[in-house]
């Protein structure tokens, strides 16, 4: 469960990556080349941190699930 919460915390991450990213690249908007890069690699950043929270969140759920599946069988709760 701990996990789980863990992987829905984790979704304002890329947030906290893509809007500081968009002011800089705002900012930087006279030096083209530096603006796009920063922008790109922001892109790239957000993009591998929304996969990684999929992931995680995927596994915490599936592992959730079969905790609970496993306990309503101890139990003998239907499920």
């Amino acid at each position: 469960m701990d996990e789980w919460r863990a992987s829905r915390r984790r979704q304002i991450r890329p947030v906290l990556v893509f809007l500081p990213v968009m002011a800089l690249t705002y900012f930087e908007i006279r030096h083209e080349a530096v603006a796009l890069s920063i922008l790109l690699v922001g892109m790239l950043l957000t993009g591998v941190m929304i996969v990684q929270n999929g992931v995680l969140g995927w596994r915490a759920d599936r592992r959730l699930k079969a905790e609970k599946r496993e306990w309503e069988a101890e139990h003998g709760e239907p499920s």
